[in-house]
């Protein structure tokens, strides 16, 4: 993974707008695509939609569509755009931009670690790509599956993969030193998580030699040699390397490369001791981790961070990042996990043997029957009631799936259904304030089917701490903060509660609420969140630097009152102080249930 970027880059290298045509519907769609503005958008889309007169205008439409929705994180209409293009693209033999779509299919299912369908999914379209001659895309889809295979630790197949991919590459006319350069990417990182660090510095250098590499693209090979040096203990090469990398990743602000490069840093001088410097990097590092939504990336910077604080003596914090890294890497290697089931049961079935032969020998003893026999009598006893509360919490998951999922499939379904409909609506539409109706309310169910994922999110998972509930209000604060000129700073402290469902619910909606406000009304530019555990209770700091209002005078909207009767509904105290001119704070107060 730690190659993403590199092979994002890769299918995005002949641009979205494809073949620069000068074609109206090309120019409507890209400038749609592209704008940042949602309605200028959507009034773009409609417009061009307008121009289609075949078969080959509508993929090019559900295409700009698809990758519109993807980089505004609407998963759904992501996934129902791609699902209409992709039939028709591979109808028309517009390999190119089939082939876009489905590499962003794999990288979303690589983001979630769903190992097992990227790899099925990369095979799949090698067959496909290998089927229809388009050997390119052998190659790019190669050093994806070698990718995979890094990333579930099968080194030796990644390595095998990347070879043949190199191969490819070389007998390519023409020659594109691009595709030789990825492979041996990627055969390099196999090679070092492998424990062969020379054959991936060796391997790193064959790359860096190869004529005209971007420098955006050179930059992740120069972070893995620093990082290999690492491994070698060679500090001072590492160091040299690394920083070259990081130089890199700041002129073109790659979140995932500048998360690697500051990380790696980091580790280098905390190696070295340079504590003084260490902190600085740590935490930037930690922050592009996040927004860039990489496991791996987050898996990485959080063990450094455990490494640092357990050196400066700062045990709480130490633990702290020790239990994130344990928790992000168990949801990276499901393979981790049935290994550690097994040897639990293993050990479970080796302790019954024991106490089979211990009862076998306590039975020789008659003196002592009626001492056994209740033991015995106890231990099944102590057995059945945790059978039974086993049971329970098993019955208790499955209708929280069961809910979850007659949610999704009953009014998520009524939702995408009624999206897919105000789009149909909106290409016959020819009333401009009809149209504008139909696109708020295209909003709106968007909107809509966004909050009730986050009502499926809340109900399906088993346990939601406050460290949980805290990463999901950073997931919302990305899709405003990649949109507008707002700082939005989210920090978390003090005991990690087990929040209920409801709790879950209200506060995020609450915090939502205060968001949205701050947006519409507040005209401000950075928003802080401080979400505190207190031993009894959760309390929850929102502040902005906006334009502030009168409490007395201003008109008390659905807004303020739904975020009073949410705070009741928990049995908590809210509270909104604000001055004109001196921006508005919020604070929320939620007692723990016994």
């Amino acid at each position: 993974m730690r190659c993403r970027l590199l092979f994002i880059l890769v299918f995005l290298s002949n641009g979205l707008v494809g073949k620069s045509q000068e074609e109206l519907l090309d120019s409507l769609l890209f400038d749609g695509y592209a704008n940042n503005d949602s309605a200028t958008s959507q009034h773009l889309f409609s417009n061009a939609k307008q121009l289609i007169n075949n078969e080959e205008d509508l993929a090019n439409y559900y295409y700009f569509k698809c990758f519109y929705h993807y980089k505004n994180n609407h998963a759904d209409s992501t996934d129902y755009y791609a699902e209409l293009a992709k039939p028709l693209l591979l109808k028309q033999e517009n390999f190119p931009r089939y082939f876009r779509i489905v590499n962003n299919e794999f990288w979303m299912l690589d983001d979630m670690g769903n190992s097992e369908a990227s790899i099925k999914l990369a095979q799949e379209m090698i067959h496909l790509a290998e089927e229809h001659k388009q050997k390119e895309y052998v190659i790019k889809f190669r050093t994806n599956l070698s990718n995979a295979y890094h990333n579930i630790n099968f080194f030796e197949k990644g390595v095998t993969t990347a070879q043949e991919a190199v191969t490819l590459s070389r007998e390519m006319e023409p020659y594109d030193p691009f595709l030789e350069f990825i492979s041996l990417n990627v055969m390099a990182i196999n090679y070092d998580d492998w424990g062969k660090v020379e054959e991936a510095i060796a391997t790193h250098r064959k790359a860096l030699a190869l004529p005209d590499i971007h420098p955006e693209t050179r930059e992740m090979c120069l972070n893995n040699i620093g990082n290999s040096f690492i491994k070698l203990n060679e500090l001072d090469s590492a160091e040299k390397y690394i920083k070259a990398s990081v130089r890199i990743n700041q002129k073109y602000r790659g979140n995932y490369g500048l998360a690697t490069s500051m990380n790696n840093l980091a580790d280098v001088w905390l190696r070295k001791n340079y504590l003084d410097s260490v902190k600085f990097y740590l935490d930037s590092a930690e922050y592009f981790a996040i927004t860039s939504a990489s496991l791996e990336k987050k898996r990485d910077v959080y063990n450094t961070l455990y490494r640092y604080y357990e050196k400066v003596g700062n045990s709480t914090a130490a633990v702290d990042y020790l239990n994130r890294y344990h928790q992000v890497k168990d949801q990276m290697v499901n393979a981790e996990k049935l290994q550690v089931i097994e040897n639990l049961e293993k050990e479970a079935l080796k302790q019954e043997k024991e106490i089979e032969l211990r009862t076998r020998n306590l039975w020789i003893a008659v003196s002592i029957l009626v001492v056994i026999t209740l033991l015995f009598l106890l231990r099944q006893a102590h057995l059945r009631r945790k059978r039974l509360a086993q049971e329970a919490r098993l019955k208790l998951q499955e209708e929280r799936l069961r809910i979850s999922r007659d949610l999704h499939d009953n009014i998520g379904a009524e939702l995408s259904y009624m999206s897919s409909v105000i789009d149909q609506k909106l290409y016959s539409e020819t009333n401009e304030e009809t149209k504008r109706e139909l696109e708020q309310l295209g909003e709106t169910s968007k909107n809509a089917m966004s909050q009730l994922r986050e009502t499926i999110w809340a109900v399906q998972t088993e346990e939601i701490t406050l460290h949980k509930f805290t990463e999901k209000l950073r997931q919302l604060s990305r899709k405003y903060t990649q949109l507008l000129d707002l700082e939005l700073i989210i920090t978390y402290k003090g005991k990690n509660h087990l929040l209920e469902p409801a709790q879950v619910i209200s506060l995020f909606r609450i915090c939502q609420e205060a968001l949205n406000n701050a947006i519409k009304y507040a005209n401000c530019n950075q928003m802080h969140f401080t979400i505190n555990g207190m031993p009894q209770s959760i309390s929850i700091l929102i502040t902005d630097n906006g334009k502030g209002f009168d409490l007395e005078t201003v008109e008390r909207g659905y807004g303020l009152n739904n975020m009073e009767e949410r705070s009741k509904e928990l049995k908590g105290n809210l509270a909104i102080h604000s001055e004109k001119g001196k921006g508005t704070r919020i604070t929320i107060e939620v007692p723990l249930s016994n």
